[in-house]
């Protein structure tokens, strides 16, 4: 350790108590160099010791032990031991040298300076305070006569020796007093500019934060360790439909309700003031009482005893998400829908193709049998064959349109075609069927209603198809045809109804119809045979047509088909207009062929 070091003293993390150390190893130093120098002093002077070598020494190594002590971190301690020590070595040479008139009185103002150093108001005081009870004890002492006489003559050289210490000492320490206050300034000054320039980064970091958290498109709030709102950006106020100083103080359960449960809600909020929260969907309630749902994080801001100061909530509106989701599992419901329908109609139609085969294949085999034998019975098994073939035609052509249809070739053959002829030829070619389940025809066609340009053969498969259905799923009832022309704005249109008091239909049942492979319950097709393809392809043509068709129905009493079709139909070719999802525009009645 060099000198430099020596008298700078020990350095602390404190600024205040690294000073403290600096002024008390100086006065330590002081006080060891005069204890050794005094007796030197005085031999120069008086040419005579007159204070004790011994206490001369024991003053100067007790300060070299109390700086050791100072610089282990004990500062403060340091310092008192010294004050008190030299307290009562000053009173104790008072009381055996003069009394109160003793030079060694006026030494414990060095005392008081060195306690103001160090320690500061209140210990000042109450050194004070010790100091004049000390003074009016040694003055009751020197007065009642009890102190013992002077150790020495009160020499004009021993006063200088004196006074010269007391104005050496009484000097430094004004000096250290100076310089503390010096240094106490600067440290202020230098502190307040510390302060101004943090308070502008305050500033301006407030600033910054305060751009960030109003800009923002996600939704920040805000809030105390009770949950209670204490700011929130202009985003969240939108999205609430708030303003935001509206909800500064209330409780963050008026904007959020946890899916509706209000349990559910007390025992989030609970959560929300003692955990972190992190993508959990909740709901946000605006002012209108909507409910947003929102994808929602949170975390805490502690203070300096670790508790909870403020928690922090930010969340992202995610309806179009939702909506998202919600249309995909629809789409995904829908094509596990399409597909069992796919499925039914593959076992369906393996049943109906197998059935005319077999009718072939049997009536041919009792055809050879009955030539073998010579029967006249042939022709009744022919007609059989011919019946079963026909409708394997049927069903196979079904097949083809709709392939046509999917892949966008299905074409419009745009014809003139009499109208009352085309549902005449129907309504003969149904009769028998009709017949066959005990059903009563009723038509009302008028011989004038002129004729059409449209497809022929898409109109006679459309109206073969309506009126097979109306006798299929009718027994023993009534059927009736109706068709009219109409003029309006638009134009010359045809309506035609098919009406029956069949099994009819739900409205559950009519909602998924006029999609292929469907039908409305899959036990018709068990029944009443079909593929569900009948339908799907009417709705097609009529479209293709320029027309609509529509149904009314109801469960056991019957159903009444509506086709409306313009008289000139649209000029396209290549049209391909797949079966759309159910569409309430469109309730449909019961199975089809």
């Amino acid at each position: 350790m060099n000198l430099r070091e020596l008298l700078r003293g020990p350095r602390f993390e404190d600024e205040e108590k690294t000073r403290v150390a600096g002024v008390l190893n100086l006065v330590l130093l002081l006080s060891a160099s005069i204890s050794l120098a005094l007796p030197l002093l005085q031999l120069t002077v008086s040419r005579e010791i007159v204070t004790s070598t011994f206490q001369l020494l024991f003053i100067a190594g007790f300060s070299l032990a109390l700086v050791a002590l100072s610089r282990s971190g004990r500062v403060y301690a340091a310092g008192f031991i010294w004050v008190m020590t030299m307290w009562a070595v000053i009173n104790y040479t008072a009381l055996g040298y003069g009394g109160i008139r003793s030079p060694a009185i006026s030494t414990n103002i060095l005392i008081v300076m060195v306690v103001t150093l160090l320690f500061g108001g209140r210990v000042l005081v109450a050194f004070i305070v010790l100091m004049l009870l000390t003074l009016f004890g040694v003055y009751v002492f020197d007065v009642s006569g009890a102190l013992p006489p002077r150790a020495a003559p009160d020499t004009p050289e021993l006063a200088l020796i004196n006074y010269c210490v007391q104005f050496i000492f009484a000097g430094y320490f004004l000096y250290l007093t100076v310089t503390s206050l010096h240094g106490a300034l600067m440290r202020a000054r230098r502190t307040e500019s510390e302060t101004a320039r943090l308070l502008t980064e305050a500033t301006r970091a407030k600033r910054y934060v305060d751009n960030i958290f109003n800009s923002m498109a996600e939704t920040l709030i805000v809030l105390d360790a009770e949950a209670r709102i204490r700011s929130i950006n202009p985003a969240a106020a939108r999205l609430l439909g708030y303003a935001a100083d509206e909800l500064v103080g209330t409780s963050f359960s008026r904007i959020v309700t946890a899916s509706g449960d209000p349990k559910h809600a007390r025992a989030w909020l609970e959560r929300l003031r003692t955990d972190e929260i992190s993508h959990a969907e909740f709901l946000y309630r605006t002012r209108d009482g909507d409910e947003i749902p929102v994808l929602f994080s949170s975390a805490l801001i502690l203070d300096e005893a670790g508790d909870v100061a403020e928690i922090v909530c930010a969340a992202s509106d995610i309806t179009l998400r939702k909506q998202a989701e919600e249309r995909l599992l629809e789409a995904k419901e829908m094509a596990e829908e399409a597909n069992m329908a796919k499925s039914r109609f593959l076992a369906n139609m393996s049943h109906e193709l197998r059935t005319p085969l077999n009718a072939v294949i049997g009536y041919s085999e009792m055809i050879l049998e009955e030539l073998a034998d010579g029967q006249q019975t042939a022709p009744d098994d022919v007609e059989r064959i011919r019946q079963a073939g026909k409708h394997l035609l049927t069903l196979i052509s079904d097949i083809l349109d709709l392939s046509k249809i999917e892949a966008g070739r299905m074409e419009l053959f745009r014809e003139p075609i009499d109208v009352a002829g085309v549902v005449t030829g129907v309504i003969d070619t149904i009769r028998p069927m009709l017949s066959n389940n005990g059903n009563t025809l009723r038509s009302t066609v008028p011989r004038d209603l002129g004729t059409m340009y449209s497809d022929e053969t898409k109109l006679r498969q459309v109206l073969l198809n309506l009126l097979s259905n109306a006798a299929k799923f009718t027994s023993n009832g009534l059927v009736e045809v109706k068709v009219e022309r109409f003029e309006s704005d638009e134009g010359t249109w045809f309506v035609f109804k098919v009406k029956d008091d069949g099994i009819g239909m739900t409205r559950a049942q009519m909602d998924r119809l006029f999609q292929p492979f469907v039908q409305a319950d899959s036990s018709t097709s068990r029944r009443y045979g079909g593929t569900g393809l009948g339908l799907a392809i009417c709705r097609v043509f009529v479209e293709m047509m320029g027309g609509a068709i529509d149904v009314e129905s109801r469960l056991h009493k019957g159903s009444t088909f509506t086709v409306h079709l313009p008289a000139s139909a649209p000029e396209q070719s290549g049209l391909r207009a797949p079966p759309r999802p159910p569409s309430r525009a469109y309730p449909i009645v019961s199975a089809d062929v």
